[in-house]
This record gives C-alpha cells, structure tokens and sequence, in this order.
C-alpha cells in the first residue's frame, strides 16, 4: 500500500508542477489521484516531497 501511495503522490506532484498551465487546483489534483481526504493528501505530500502541495502549485504561478 505505501508503495501504491507514493505512486499516487508522484503522479500528483506531475500534475501540480503542470497545473499552471492546466488550470489545476490542488482539490482537483487530489481527487484525479485517488485521495479523498483531502487533509491525509496534504499531509502525506508534505511528509514525501517537504512542501505543502499548494506550495508546489504557487511556485509556478509566481
């Protein structure tokens, strides 16, 4: 299950660094992804990539 976890985080990150373009939200992203809890998501992306996933999103935008 982490295995399949971090598979799904992976494909989020993808998809928040092209959601600029994409006119993703993170929400969006999450539930493209599998992840219903929208905090868990936040949580465990945090814990794999050392940023919240709307920092991810912003730092593109700006």
């Amino acid at each position: 299950m982490v295995y399949l976890k971090n598979v799904r985080l992976d494909l989020a990150r993808k998809m928040l660094l092209g959601g600029v373009e994409e006119g993703h939200s993170v929400t969006d992203v999450a539930l493209a992804c599998g992840f219903s809890h929208l905090s868990k998501f936040a949580r465990d992306y945090a814990e794999r990539f050392g940023e919240r996933p709307s920092a991810t999103l912003r730092q593109l935008k700006g």
